[in-house]
């Protein structure tokens, strides 16, 4: 499947195609309006258990836009099955302008968004079933609302479990990454557009439905243009970006997995919050700590935990544990799945951590050494095509996504290795590399990949990271490069939780762009590194520190029983116009939910066709598609969204469509072309 991040997003729904697991819930109503100070009315589905309307009880929040009448159906009765049991209920709101909820959505967590979930806090505070008392939990996109919704301090929310999000949409989201413009732009705006202008349920919200199907299509922007030209931290992106930690009040579980791109958000909020706070780090991708890749964790229990001491007040010792558990993985993910990627839990009483310090390794003409070297330039000429074995930004099917053996990126790299290690090393944290670099063009991007290598020559990645470098100093105000001239740069990585096992070695591989993750800078550069005077900041951890007893269960998914082989995704070259051209192409049928108890059948798929010269920055394209259909007796819905990319030195060339039909009819089409100057990008 080559869906992008939030697989959630869509790919929720196919739990629909399994069966729930644990009690029902007690009681649930299938929509309830909650009314916001404007008029609009968002639609909730809540679950309440055994009891609550003669024993309050605390509530627990997900508020996010994926149709809970339908596609997160089946996920949302798990969740709220589970949380009943445990004594909570469980509130499934979908934001304005989404699923069954009114008005329009034409952004993200924008401020009629935020504001929302203040007053959907306040109303179920109030409801005769809860107990004063709201909790917040989601992933994702989940995740990133919990922590806008935090940060405005409503005091009937008490605690939050945000998994695999961020606090700054600019610096970690979808969009931009280092300053880069990225393929998740072009491929989450895609789907994006199909959530903003999918219809509501007839049943839910009457005849009103098509009315309302119609101002959501009229309305929604041309979203991947309008990503496009904001390119730096500007007024667009700074109200959704928390700079202010003080201002989150209640309490933080954070959980995340080193193979999610949001895994830096953690090491943020444990180190600046001053709320009492938890952290989880796993071997995960873009899911909850439950796995994928495993091992995963019982979470739910641990979760119910949290939340018997936020909102019913229990002191029951969970605070009194570490903050931060993490999973040290004994090999990468990509190079075990589908079985458990091997390792051992480790423990933080604080973070930063007492039990981790820095250890330099100088890049130097010969390798990497703990000693610096003589100071030497090392000449790199940009390969467009470098990064094929890493090109998902958020891997959500692990199968497909996980990062390869890179030794065939690491041809087309500038290398730089250790010598066989006499002993392991841990890291714990994030990796960041100074490196001196000169450029001979005012943009150039400078791409880190930390990797491990077998003594057969197997590359695997256990982390990166990449800066344009005219975001060296500041996102907000870029600056060009001047040719010729050395600048010494930090670029952090991913945080990594890993041991490199003695006898391996330890690479820098540095190239200059990563594709198709990344669009090529505007012209041909060539690199110049300085050795001896650039170097690797490791996070080691004390590898002799005692690890306390994992207090969660360790479990099993039934994925890895179910395991196939996936169907990769055709990656050709061809000869067109000036030279070789990569092709990676790959359509996903998605997946097919049956819905029976609503008569409600989901069909989401999609496709991408990139192609790129190597030698060409301005040689090269994007095309994605994304469809979604929705099937009910005497009614199909389809809408589908379409953007090509293309560039020039000067500009971006972007077109996107939305189309929708109704039984086969287009009943409306709407189509954007756009000229997109390029800020330094």
């Amino acid at each position: 499947m080559a869906l992008s991040r939030r697989d959630l997003l869509l790919a929720a729904g196919v739990s629909a195609l399994r069966p729930a697991t644990g009690a029902p819930a007690s009681k649930i109503i299938e929509n309830e309006w909650i009314p916001m100070p404007d008029g609009v009315r968002l639609g909730a589905r809540i679950f309440l258990p055994d009891g609550a309307d003669r024993k309050p009880v605390g509530a627990v929040l997900e508020y996010i836009p994926y149709r809970k009448r339908d596609i997160q159906r089946r996920s949302d009765e798990r969740t709220g099955a589970i949380l009943n049991q445990a004594g909570f209920a469980y509130v499934r709101v979908d934001i304005r302008g989404s699923g069954d909820s009114e008005g329009i959505m034409t952004v993200e967590y924008g401020e009629p968004e935020r504001r929302d979930g203040v007053e959907v806090i306040r109303w179920i505070s109030k409801q005769a079933w809860c107990n004063g008392a709201v909790g917040m939990r989601g992933i994702s996109w989940g995740a990133i609302i919990a922590l806008q919704v935090a940060a405005a301090a409503p005091p009937e929310l008490k605690a939050i479990v945000p998994a695999c999000g961020t606090e700054s949409s600019y610096i970690e989201d979808a969009h931009y990454m280092g300053g880069c413009f990225m393929l998740e732009n072009v491929q989450w705006g895609v789907i994006f557009k199909n959530v903003m202008v999918a219809p509501p349920d007839p049943e839910i919200v009457g005849p009103r439905w098509r009315e309302m199907w119609m101002e959501r299509l009229n309305a929604t922007p041309p979203d991947i243009i309008q990503y496009s030209e904001h390119q730096r931290l500007d007024d667009f992106w700074k109200p959704i970006a928390l700079t202010d930690f003080s201002k989150i009040k209640c309490p933080v579980y954070v959980a995340d997995g080193t193979v999610d791109p949001y895994i830096n958000t953690v090491d943020r909020l444990l180190s600046r919050l001053t709320v009492p706070r938890k952290g989880i780090i796993g071997p995960w991708g873009h899911r909850y700590p439950t796995g994928d890749p495993g091992p995963g964790l019982d979470w739910f229990a641990e979760e119910c935990r949290w939340w018997d001491r936020w909102l019913n007040g229990h002191d029951n010792g969970i605070m009194q544990e570490p903050m931060l558990r993490s999973y040290i993985t004994y090999a990468a993910p990509g190079e075990q799945y589908p079985k458990d990627t091997p390792g051992r839990w480790v423990a933080d009483p604080a973070w930063p951590s007492p039990h981790v310090k820095e250890r330099s390794l100088f890049l130097n003409s010969n390798g990497l050494s703990d000693a610096a070297g003589e100071q030497k330039r090392m000449r790199y000429y940009a390969d467009q095509t470098v990064g094929l074995a890493t090109r998902y930004w958020c891997p959500t099917n692990m199968a497909l996504h996980l990062p390869g053996e890179q030794s065939g990126d690491d041809a087309n790299s500038l290398r730089f290795d250790s010598g066989p290690l006499r002993e392991p090393i841990e890291i714990l944290g994030i990796p960041v590399l100074r490196a001196r670099v000169r450029a001979n063009a005012e943009v150039a991007k400078l791409v880190v990949r930390l990797t491990e290598v077998t003594p057969e020559g197997k590359s695997w990645l256990i982390s990166y990271g990449l800066l344009n470098l005219t975001h060296r100093s500041f996102d907000e105000h870029p600056a060009a490069l001047e040719p010729g001239k050395d600048y010494d740069v930090d670029v952090p990585l991913y945080f990594a939780a890993h041991r490199f096992r003695a006898g391996n070695r330890i690479r820098i591989a540095i190239s200059e762009n990563l594709w198709p993750l990344l669009w090529p800078s505007p012209t041909q550069v060539t690199l110049e590194i300085t050795t001896g005077v650039s170097w690797l900041k490791l996070p080691v951890r004390d590898a002799s520190v005692p690890d306390p007893e994992m207090p969660m269960a360790i479990r099993r998914d039934q994925y890895v029983a179910d395991y196939k082989p996936p169907v990769q995704p055709r990656i050709v070259t061809g000869s067109i116009g000036a030279g070789d051209i990569v092709n990676v192409i790959q359509n996903s049928p998605g997946f097919q939910a049956q819905v029976p108890d609503i008569g409600v059948a989901i069909t989401q798929g999609s496709n991408f066709a990139l192609a790129q010269n190597p030698q060409d920055p301005n040689d090269g394209t994007w095309h994605l598609t994304n469809i979604l259909k929705i099937d009910r007796e005497g009614s199909s819905i389809e809408t589908t969204a379409d953007a090509t990319m293309t560039s020039t030195r000067e500009n971006f060339k972007i077109a996107e469509s939305i189309k929708a039909t109704e039984n086969g009819k287009v009943v409306f089409e709407k189509n954007w072309k756009r000229d997109i100057p390029r800020q330094l990008v």
